[in-house]
Parts: C-alpha cells; structure tokens; sequence
C-alpha cells in the first residue's frame, strides 16, 4: 500500500495492523527502529513513511489502537487539594499535581 486510504484499508480488520514492511509497534527495540523509511524517489512521502522519534512511535501506536501519550483528560470531576490532589500521568521518574481549572 502506497497511499494512506490504501494503508488505512490495509489495517482494516486485521489483527496484526502491519502495513507492508513498516515495523509494528511490538518490533521496535532501539531508537534505529523509529526512523521510517522515507518515500520512493519521486513521490511525496506519508506520515507513516517519514516520520522519525516519538512521533513515529504514537503513529505505530495508534495504527495498533494503543494510546502512546494517554491522552485522556485529567479528573475535573471535583478541586485537588494539598491532601487530595489530581494527579497528571508520566512516564518518566517525575510526577506532577495540576490544576484543572474547576471552581
């Protein structure tokens, strides 16, 4: 598939969401595996075929249904508090407190 609807209907029910032979998000194992492999000689490449980093990771992610970043809203069902506060999700070591802007 070259272009995005022709790799968007390749990923169309299937399970294993492998577009030609782009590396799926289970085979990426070192930071050479997140650089794509840019468009043939002559034609415009595909977000798929370009990107390289992070942003090559969330697209793997989201070709597979996986959220890389969680990007789920924070809980603005009620205030945080010293004791009590809302916390933000990292993946790093750091962990914040925010503010949702609740009244």
């Amino acid at each position: 598939p070259t272009t995005p609807s022709e790799q968007a209907a390749a990923l169309a029910g299937t399970t294993q969401k492998k577009v030609g032979d782009y590396k799926v998000l289970n085979d990426i194992k070192t930071e050479e595996d997140l650089f794509g492999p840019g468009a043939r000689p002559g034609s415009v490449p595909t977000d798929l075929e370009q990107a390289t980093g992070l942003e090559r990771l969330e697209i793997l992610g989201k070709m597979e249904g996986v959220d890389i970043f969680d990007m789920r809203p924070l809980d603005a069902s009620r205030k945080g508090t010293m004791e009590n506060p809302i916390l933000v999700r990292s993946a790093g070591d750091e962990q914040y407190a925010g503010c949702t802007g609740s009244p």
